[in-house]
C-alpha cells in the first residue's frame, strides 16, 4: 500500500465479537463475557496507544458480579473511522438512534467529506 501511495488510505479493523468473564463456570472454563478487545491499523490511524481504561477485576468493580465491565462503546472508534478517515459524516445511516461523544484521537490527519477516498461511492446517498 505504501509503494502504491495509499497507505493512508486504508484502516484494518479487527474487533472481538464477546470478551471473557471473569470468574471460572462449572467446567473450570470462562463463558462468553461483555468486556471485548478492538485493534486498528493504517497509516491515518494514530497507533502505539491503548485507549480507554482498565476498569479491575475487584468483585466491585464486575458487570453483574462476573464480567469485565465495558468501557467504551464499539461504536465510537468506528464512528471516528467512518467520520475521519472515509469521510463519512452520515453516522446515524450505520448507528441508528446513537450519537458520538467527543472523538478519541484516533485518526491522523481527517479526510473530511472532500477527498481522494478509496471506496467514496459505496458512501453516498
Amino acid at each position: 500500500l505504501a509503494n502504491a501511495g495509499r497507505k493512508n488510505q486504508v484502516a484494518l479493523v479487527t474487533q472481538t465479537d464477546f470478551g471473557r468473564r471473569v470468574a471460572e463456570n462449572g467446567n473450570r472454563g470462562t463463558d462468553h463475557g461483555s468486556g471485548q478487545v478492538m485493534m486498528v491499523a493504517g497509516g491515518n490511524i494514530r497507533g502505539g496507544q491503548v485507549l480507554g481504561h482498565f476498569p479491575g477485576i475487584r468483585d466491585d468493580d464486575l458487570y453483574l458480579n462476573t464480567d469485565l465491565r465495558p468501557t467504551t462503546d464499539f461504536r465510537q472508534p468506528l464512528s471516528e473511522i467512518m467520520r475521519n478517515h472515509l469521510g463519512n459524516p452520515n453516522l446515524s445511516t450505520v448507528f441508528p438512534g446513537w450519537s458520538p461523544t467527543i472523538g478519541m484521537g484516533l485518526v491522523q490527519n481527517s479526510v473530511g467529506p472532500v477527498g481522494e477516498l478509496l471506496f467514496q461511492d459505496a458512501f453516498e446517498n
